[in-house]
């Protein structure tokens, strides 16, 4: 599943979580900031949604 994508008509990086995971989105954003930087392209976006795959998988919230 990807999380992370990337909207090309406005430029913006859109992320999507499972609904027990909303609260956390601020959070997981700031995560996600201050981790990546560098040139957005198909590897970097790769690598964010691995991140956020593990991220979900410490949180191990139950729905």
């Amino acid at each position: 599943m990807a999380y992370v994508t990337f909207d090309p008509e406005n430029g913006d990086l859109n992320l999507a979580l499972p609904p027990a995971y909303i609260a956390f989105h601020d959070e997981l954003c700031l995560e996600l900031s201050e981790t990546f930087t560098g040139a957005l392209d198909d590897a970097l976006l790769a690598e964010m949604n691995r991140f956020v795959e593990d991220w979900i998988g410490r949180k191990n919230i139950r729905s």
